[in-house]
Order: structure tokens, then C-alpha cells, then sequence
């Protein structure tokens, strides 16, 4: 029977654990009240009444700031504060967000490529065989990063193999590229200040780049960590 998994949920409010249709102002105020609460802000300002009131724009920047910070704490690794209690969880055992199956990805997509190359080669390619090759690269080439970098055994990849769901191991690229293309640098943010006020667009410009930095830094990161998809056997195989 396969392991069972579990995920740690912020301790939110219960209102922002179900699925509701928040295109109502009403309700939308609601959701945003909730997130804000654990920060011990006070709701958002209610609509003055004019089109452009910079007092009541200036707080709700600012709120809008500190929820933003607060779920980075909560989703982004790079933003979380240390554990108080216990050891600190190492690097290769925390979760990617944007990324949740990246190091299993990886490790499919390994062993389908370990297949081909030891079946060109008239060599065995048997689930067995392709583990203890991918030791070998291992041992010559570490990746203590990766989920199963400091696996030593073909039998430990073995069970972790039985873990992995079906859904990575039927189209790993999907989940995580097998080769990633050249990590172009990031563009300079837009010029908020030109926008004005926090409007619809200021607000869409803001997500949208915050959305590629972090998953451009996720894409590095990843970059670094995973062991390359191999082109060729270790020489102790040739």
C-alpha cells in the first residue's frame, strides 16, 4: 500500500478553505477581511464614496502589502521564517510550491532515458539495472539537493519509485521540463508609481510580475538542484 501524504494547511480561517463564487464585492471583501485577520490589520476601508481618495488608497496599499508578505511566509520556501522547534527541515525535503512534483519528474524522467541508453548499448535495462546506473552517476556525480540525491541503493530507488503518482510518471515534462531551456534574466518590474492609484490594471501588472519572478527564481533554483537528464553512461558501463 502506498504511503500515505499529507499537507500542512496554514491555520487560516474556515471561510477560506472552501470554494465559493467570489465575484460579488460583498463577498470578495469577506475573503480579503479573512486573509487579513491572522496579521491583526483591521478590515479594509470601506469605499469613500470619490474616485480617487489618496488617504484610503495609501492604507489599502499598504494592507495589501503585508497580506501579500504574509503568503509568501506561508507558500514561498525562500520567504519562510525557521522552524522554532525541532531541527530545521533540510532543502531536499521541502516542498515546491510552484513546482510540487519537480523532483519526482526528474527522477522519471532519468529512468526512462537510463532504459534507452543501456538498451542501445544490448545491455540489461531492467527497472533493477537502471537503478544501480543511476547510483553509479550519483556517486561521481552528487546532487545532495535533490529528493533522491543521497539515496545509495537500487532497492531504496526502487521504493521510492512506488511512491511517485501515476499522473508524473505517465508525462513527467508536464510536471517539471526535462531540459530547460537558457534562464534568460528577469525584466525590470514596470513602473507602478506611472500607474496611479491601486487600480484594476496597477493590480493585474503587480500579480502578473510577481508571478513570473517567482517562478523564474523557482526555475533557477530547480535548475541547480536536479541532477541533469543523462545523454550517456558512466564510464564504468561503456
Amino acid at each position: 500500500m502506498a504511503k500515505r501524504q499529507t499537507a500542512v494547511v496554514p491555520d487560516y480561517p474556515s471561510i477560506l478553505l472552501t470554494p465559493v463564487d467570489w465575484s460579488s464585492g460583498a463577498v470578495f471583501d469577506k475573503l480579503v477581511d479573512a486573509l487579513l485577520a491572522p496579521l491583526q490589520t483591521t478590515p479594509l476601508p470601506p469605499p469613500s464614496g470619490r474616485l480617487f481618495d489618496p488617504a484610503t488608497d495609501h492604507e489599502i496599499d499598504k494592507r495589501m502589502a503585508s497580506l501579500a508578505f504574509c503568503l509568501m511566509e506561508d507558500f514561498v520556501p525562500a520567504f519562510q521564517k525557521p522552524r522554532k522547534v525541532g531541527a530545521p527541515k533540510q532543502e531536499h525535503t521541502r516542498k515546491e510550491w510552484l513546482f510540487p512534483s519537480a523532483h519526482e519528474a526528474r527522477l522519471v524522467q532519468i529512468v526512462g532515458a537510463l532504459r534507452e541508453l543501456l538498451a542501445k548499448k544490448d545491455l540489461p535495462s531492467t527497472n533493477k539495472a537502471v537503478y544501480e546506473e543511476l547510483v553509479r552517476i550519483l556517486r561521481k556525480n552528487p546532487a545532495p539537493h535533490w529528493r533522491y540525491g543521497k539515496l545509495r541503493k537500487a532497492s531504496a530507488f526502487a521504493q521510492a519509485w512506488k511512491l511517485i503518482p501515476k499522473g508524473v510518471k505517465d508525462d513527467p515534462d508536464s510536471h517539471f521540463p526535462a531540459r530547460l531551456p537558457q534562464i534568460m534574466p528577469m525584466s525590470s518590474p514596470p513602473d507602478f508609481d506611472a500607474m496611479g492609484p491601486l487600480k484594476g490594471p496597477k493590480v493585474w501588472a503587480a500579480t502578473q510580475y510577481m508571478a513570473m519572478y517567482f517562478r523564474h527564481a523557482a526555475l533557477e533554483r530547480l535548475s541547480q538542484i536536479l541532477p541533469s537528464v543523462p545523454s550517456e553512461l558512466t564510464g564504468s558501463r561503456t
